[in-house]
C-alpha cells in the first residue's frame, strides 16, 4: 500500500461524515488479504424498543376479546422464536436483571416509607415474575408461530385500534415470509473502533420484551436503564460491510429487513397502547 494511505482514508471517512453519508471506509482482512471495505450502518436513533407483554396476557384473558390476544401472542412468537428478541423472564437477559434489582432494593429493611407500599411492590413483582414465566411459555409455542396466518387471515376487527393491529400484524407476516430465518442478531457486531475499556450498548438493551407501560415501578425502572446507558460512548447496530478485494459491479446487501422491522416496532408498541384504551 501507499505510504500515505492510512492518511488519506481518513481524509475521505472525514469527508464522507461531513457531507452526511453513513457509509464508513476501513481497511479489513478477508482470508489472507487486507483489502478496503465500505460499511454501511443502520442507525437505530437511541431508542428503546421495549414491547410489554401483559397487554396479551390480558388480551388472553378476555373470552370476548381472546382473538385479539391471540394474533398478538403469533406477533410476539415471531419476534421471540425468529427475530430473537429476548424476553426479561429468560435467563441471563438484561432486563431481567434490572427487574431482580428493583425487586431486592424493596425486599431491602427501610426501602419502602411503609408495610403498604412494601407489599404493594412484592404482590407486584410477584405478578411480574409468574406471569413473566407464563408469558414466555406462550410465546415460545411452535403452533403461535405456525397459527400466524391463519389468525391473521381469521381476524375479524372491531374498531380503529383493532383494525390498525391487524394491518401491523399482517405485515410482521409479511417480513416473516420473505425473511423466514433472518434474525436480528445477524447483521450485528461490535462497533470498529472499540476498545476494552469503552462501554457499549449491546443491542439486547435496547431491543426487549418488558412486563408493561406505565408499571409500578417505572419510573426507578428507566432511571437504572438510563443512568447505565448513558455511561456508554459507542452502540451496537445492524451493519452491512462490502469488500473491495476485487471489482465490484454493484453495493450489496442493503437494510430492507431492518427499516421494516424497527418501522413495524414502532407501529406495534402504539398499536397495544390503543387496544388498552
Amino acid at each position: 500500500f501507499p505510504f500515505n494511505l492510512a492518511k488519506d482514508l481518513e481524509t475521505l471517512r472525514a469527508l464522507l461524515k461531513a457531507r452526511g453519508h453513513s457509509v464508513d471506509l476501513r481497511l479489513l482482512e478477508t482470508g489472507d488479504k487486507t483489502c478496503l471495505a465500505t460499511v454501511h450502518t443502520f442507525s437505530t436513533r437511541s431508542t428503546l424498543f421495549y414491547i410489554p407483554v401483559l397487554p396479551m396476557l390480558d388480551l388472553l384473558a378476555d373470552s370476548e376479546r381472546r382473538s385479539v390476544g391471540e394474533l398478538m401472542q403469533s406477533v410476539f412468537a415471531y419476534l421471540l422464536q425468529v427475530v430473537g428478541i429476548p424476553h426479561f423472564a429468560d435467563d441471563y437477559c438484561y432486563l431481567g436483571g434490572i427487574y431482580e434489582m428493583l425487586s431486592d432494593w424493596w425486599s431491602e429493611d427501610g426501602y419502602a416509607e411503609d408495610e403498604r407500599e412494601r407489599l404493594e411492590h412484592e404482590a407486584f413483582f410477584g405478578e411480574l415474575w409468574k406471569g413473566g414465566e407464563v408469558s414466555l411459555l406462550l410465546m415460545g409455542e411452535k403452533a403461535a408461530l405456525a397459527d400466524f396466518e391463519q389468525r391473521v387471515q381469521n381476524f375479524k376487527a372491531e374498531g380503529e385500534a383493532e383494525r390498525d393491529f391487524l394491518k401491523t400484524a399482517a405485515a410482521f407476516l409479511g417480513l416473516y415470509r420473505d425473511y423466514p430465518e433472518r434474525s436480528i442478531g445477524s447483521t450485528i457486531g461490535e462497533p470498529f473502533g472499540a476498545e476494552e475499556h469503552d462501554y457499549i450498548i449491546r443491542w439486547e438493551q435496547y431491543l426487549h420484551f418488558f412486563w408493561d407501560f406505565g408499571q409500578t415501578v417505572q419510573d426507578q425502572f428507566m432511571d437504572c436503564i438510563n443512568a447505565e446507558l448513558n455511561e456508554c460512548s459507542l452502540m451496537e447496530e445492524p451493519r452491512h460491510i462490502q469488500f473491495f478485494d476485487e471489482p465490484q459491479k454493484e453495493v450489496t446487501g442493503g437494510f430492507d429487513f431492518e427499516q421494516r422491522l424497527f418501522g413495524l416496532l414502532h407501529e406495534l408498541c402504539d398499536n397495544i397502547k390503543d387496544l388498552k384504551t
